[in-house]
């Protein structure tokens, strides 16, 4: 390791930088940016936020994201002997997890730019206590609340979570699956008591 900071992703987040420097040689910074997400995609969930920052700014890198990008390749460098390892436990069903970031991203040095105050959604979707499926996006539309902001991100991982439901139903036709569970179902985890009562409530929907 180079230092110890021991993630990807230190405060403040990434901006556009328009006064900052250019970076002196001209290399595949869009292409680097791919093979990461690919990487956090399929192996590495912990370099989900950091990537999703770097690929922000692929049409116009400068110095501060090209520095950001080899960080995350000295963190994978240092942390090549880790990965997921998954232990499936039958008894455990569908879960997500579910966060949310409300403005982030704002510094008193960006106030002008809108995009410093969209929020974050993370999830992260498991089977049978195994990750299957994770996420870190920013969210489309600029929210007034945390408990909006929460909301939305609920919302966006039960769009990821009903697929998986009517994947894992069909998968009972030629899988065996437990007798004694009737149905898949999910579980979701939230951490604001705003926003659950938001989800639970009739008076709020749809």
């Amino acid at each position: 390791m180079t230092n110890d900071r021991s993630t990807p992703v230190v405060e403040p987040v990434l901006s556009q930088d328009e006064d900052g420097p250019d970076h002196k040689h001209d290399w595949k910074y869009r292409t680097l940016t791919g093979m990461l997400g690919y990487l956090q995609l399929t192996s590495r969930p912990d370099i989900s936020m950091a990537t999703h920052q770097c690929a922000r700014f692929n049409s116009s890198p400068k110095l501060c994201h090209k520095q950001a990008v080899r960080r995350i390749c000295k963190y994978l460098l240092g942390t090549m002997d880790k990965g997921i390892i998954f232990k499936p436990d039958v008894s455990k069903s569908l879960k997500c997890h579910v966060d949310a970031d409300f403005a982030g991203g704002w510094s008193s040095e960006d106030t002008t730019n809108p995009e410093a105050v969209l929020p974050y959604t993370g999830f992260v979707i498991s089977y049978a206590g195994c990750p299957i499926y994770w996420g870190s996006r920013l969210q489309i539309e600029i929210a007034l609340s945390t408990t909006k902001v929460e909301y939305i991100a609920l919302s966006v991982a039960m769009c990821e979570v009903l697929p998986f439901l009517n994947l894992t139903e069909e998968m009972r036709n030629f899988l065996p699956v437990r007798d004694d569970e009737p149905k898949f179902f999910c579980k979701v985890w939230k951490d604001t008591r705003s926003c659950i009562k938001v989800a639970e409530s009739p008076k709020f929907t749809p």
